[in-house]
């Protein structure tokens, strides 16, 4: 039981997470307050801003869901050929 107390592996998995999850956090509180200040010393009104904002979203979102497709159909031909290959093997 001690053994596995003293195993440092899980330990270092914990801290590596925490490390990651802080950092996210970080970077994301970031760019939210680097919004905000953005959006309070911007030069457009107000309507303005958040179309523009709206619009750049919008077309942030379908270039992410355009890659996702293209990531999609290639990784669908590479597995196709592998298993023609013969390289996986049916599980039946």
């Amino acid at each position: 039981m001690l053994k596995n107390v003293f195993n440092f592996k899980w330990l270092q998995v914990v801290f590596f997470a925490g490390c990651a999850t802080g950092a996210v956090a970080g970077a994301l509180a970031g760019m939210g307050m680097g919004f905000g200040a953005g959006l309070l010393l911007a030069q457009k009104p107000g309507k303005d801003l958040r179309d523009e904002l709206a619009d750049k979203t919008l077309n942030m979102v379908d270039g992410v869901k355009t890659k996702a497709g293209e990531v999609r159909e290639k990784m669908d031909t590479f597995v196709s050929s592998r298993h023609h290959d013969g390289q996986f093997e049916s599980n039946s």
